[in-house]
Order: structure tokens, then sequence, then C-alpha cells
């Protein structure tokens, strides 16, 4: 959730979201020293889009296709959204500008915005304001004509769902289908199964059972031969969800799945009281980077075995990006800091040495939910909320180029 690896795309869940605090511990040895390499490279702030402001974006996740950088956004209020809208960028971060709007309903955040190098594919949501089911609508963008094109109905709708850009078609997988509030607590049906949309046919197609529970916030991507699937939440009772570390890979061309082993470390964290966002994953071309907002680890599919990583020099955090660079990773900002401030901090991951460097400070403050997207020009984040107890959407960003990009 395209010509960078089109994972779970930094799937905001929006209103659904009340962040997971973790208290900072003292450092390790690892991580003083590692904070005290700085990479080399350097931000630009981005051009102010005129407009922007009275759009009020929420819920904001990115693609890069058709040759721009697109920023899609829903503008919620705790109803269905009533128009995707957003912003686009060139790779380079200029002639920043508003794109058309769609008038098909999307859920409260935890919709999927994916790329498949040519146009950005929206889907789903839940659960909004008297809607308690998850939304099955979406659309396509196309950013050479700026439309907006409806996509048929699902068979079923989800928020908080698995999605990849899987060669010629879109796979989402689980998620929450269906959010009813009684006294005050939330109650939640997620699902194992899955479907795909064929662009050439415009149809959807349910897939194979997967041999794995119910759940939502699983972390997923695509392999070029396979969709991977690992982690997420499972429903525990009433605003009770507990992380899992279980897996499994999903073949399109055979509809069969197979077990992976179980990943080292819990994805998310740790249980929680709400739906939180779960650990994210890139694909190097030949392994699966996890990071949970507190750790990581890594998936070889050609050996079928985990290792973690060396430990991250920043502070636990959640609603943070994730990015593949091409030979790194690249964490940045999330949620909070001791004074409910998002993060304004970073680091870059070398899965070759095994090591971590910090990103130089942004020109900008920190965020949480923002979009984060690698492109020919580095990494470009725009949009997201201030902090913990903030609604209210930051209309800005920055480009950053790491050193030797």
């Amino acid at each position: 959730m395209a010509s960078i690896e089109p994972r779970r795309i930094a799937v905001c869940l929006g209103s659904l979201i009340v962040l997971l605090l973790v208290a900072c511990g003292g450092e390790s040895g690892e991580q003083s020293s590692a904070r005290s390499q700085l990479d080399g490279g350097r931000w630009e702030s981005l051009p102010r889009i005129q407009g922007v402001g009275s759009a009020r974006p929420d819920d904001v996740a990115g693609a890069f296709a058709g040759g721009e950088v697109v920023v899609v956004s829903g503008e919620s209020s705790g109803r269905p959204s009533q128009r995707i809208g957003g912003v686009a960028f060139r790779p380079d971060g200029s002639a920043g500008k508003l794109i058309a709007t769609s008038s098909t309903k999307l859920g409260v955040g935890s919709y999927s915005v994916i790329g498949d190098g040519r146009r950005v594919y929206v889907w789903g949501g839940c659960c909004p304001g008297s809607q308690p089911h998850g939304l099955a609508t979406g659309a396509v963008y196309d950013p050479k004509g700026d439309r907006w094109q409806e996509l048929p109905q699902a068979p079923f709708g989800a928020g908080g769902h698995s999605a990849v850009w899987a060669d010629d078609q879109m796979i989402v997988w689980g998620g929450i289908t269906q959010m009813d509030l009684r006294d005050g607590k939330a109650f939640t049906a997620t699902t194992n199964e899955g479907l795909a949309y064929e662009p050439e046919t415009s149809s959807w197609r349910a897939i194979a059972s997967a041999p794995l529970t119910p759940r939502t916030a699983a972390a997923s991507v695509w392999t070029g031969d396979e969709m991977l699937v690992v982690g997420g939440l499972r429903t525990s009772g009433a605003d009770r969800y507990e992380p899992l570390r279980d897996g499994a890979a999903y073949d399109p061309a055979a509809d069969s799945w197979r077990p992976i082993p179980d990943a080292p470390i819990s994805l998310p964290s740790a249980a929680t009281d709400v739906p939180v966002h779960g650990a994210e994953a890139v694909w190097t071309g030949s392994e699966m980077l996890l990071w949970n907002g507190r750790e990581g680890a890594i998936y070889d599919p050609g050996a079928d075995e985990w290792r973690v990583m060396a430990p991250a020099p920043l502070s636990p955090r959640s609603e943070h990006s994730t990015i593949w660079t091409g030979p790194e990773l690249i964490v940045w900002g999330g949620c909070c800091d001791s004074s409910g401030d998002g993060w304004a901090d970073g680091a870059i991951y070398d899965p070759g040495d095994d090591r971590w460097r910090m990103v130089p400070e942004a020109p900008v403050s920190g965020r949480r939910a923002h979009a984060g997207v690698w492109t020919d020009g580095g990494m470009l984040i725009w949009g997201g909320q201030r902090g913990a107890g903030s609604a209210e959407p930051l209309l800005n960003g920055a480009l950053y180029e790491p050193m030797g990009n």
C-alpha cells in the first residue's frame, strides 16, 4: 500500500488511531555510537501550494506514479470522506499543485494508497460515523490527465488492510470489516480473506483463504512472485488488540498460500487498546525489512529465515514513514516525544553493514501520520499532524537527499 516497491504505503489509520506511547529507556552502546554518525545529505523545503489551506487534507498517504509524487488525502471529520483529493510534486519536490478531486467515498483513514507506476489506486477504509462496516469503494487517479475514475464495488469492504501492487493487479488482504461502539467501547471484526482487482477487466475476484487468523495492520510487500504478509493485530475482546508474529506468502499465479516462520519481533511491538498502525515493511529486491517503531527484523525468502537488525538510534514511535531508497532504509518522524509532539528526527539503515546513521535536522516541524515517498530526487515528506493531541493537518513538507544519492 511503481518504480519503488509498492509496499503497504503509509496507510494512515486516521481517526482510528490513538497512539501507542512507549516510555523511552536508556540507550545501548550501539545506539549512542550510531547517534554520533550523521548522514551527509541535505534537506530542502517544498514550495507552498496555493489553495491547499482551504482543502484541509486529512489522512494523507503517497505514491510515485506517472512521473509525479502524488499525496492523496480524504476529508473525513468522522464521517465517510465526501471527496478524495490531494497534492502532487515533481520528483525533485518542485511544481507543487493541487490535484483534481473525486466524489468516491472512503472510510475514516485506514484506506490504502498504492501506485502501479502510472496511476494511483485508493481503496477501502473503516468505519465512519454511523457506518459500522468497512467501505468497499475506491478510485484510481491518472496523474497525466489529472482525473479520477471510480472503481467497481468490491465484494466486501475493509480498513487497516494490507495492499500491494502485484505486476498487473492490486491485492488487498485482511483488515477491519466492522466496528461497533457499545457503552463507549469498540468491538471490531476482522477478516483473513483477500481480494484481487484487475484493471484490464475492471473486476474483483476473491483469492484463496490464508492460513492465518483474521487481523488488521499486517505488514506486507510484493516480492515479484509473492505477497508476503506478516504480523498485525488480532482482536481480543472490547478495546483490546494483541500483536502477532506469524505470516504467510501468497502466490497469485497458483492462488495458494504457504506459511513462513514467525518473526523474531512483535508486529507491532506491544498489545494495545486501539487498532494502531502496525509494522512497516519494505522489499529490497531479495529480502523484506520490517521495523515496528522500536526494533527491526529481516526476512530472507530464499533461506526462509529471519535475522534481527542492529538497534536503531531512535526513540520508540508509531505513525512514522519507512522508505526504501534502493540500497538503504530510512525511518523518519512519527509520534510522539515526551511533550506529545511528533518526532522530527530519523535514521538510515544499511542492511549490508547492519548499521544506522542519523538523518540531519529537517527544516520542517516534527509530525506523525505524514506521507513519505521515495523519488528520483530523494525522500519526500508532506502533511501529517503535529502530535498526539492534534488533529490539525500540517500543510507543508520537505525533500531529503541522502549522501551519495
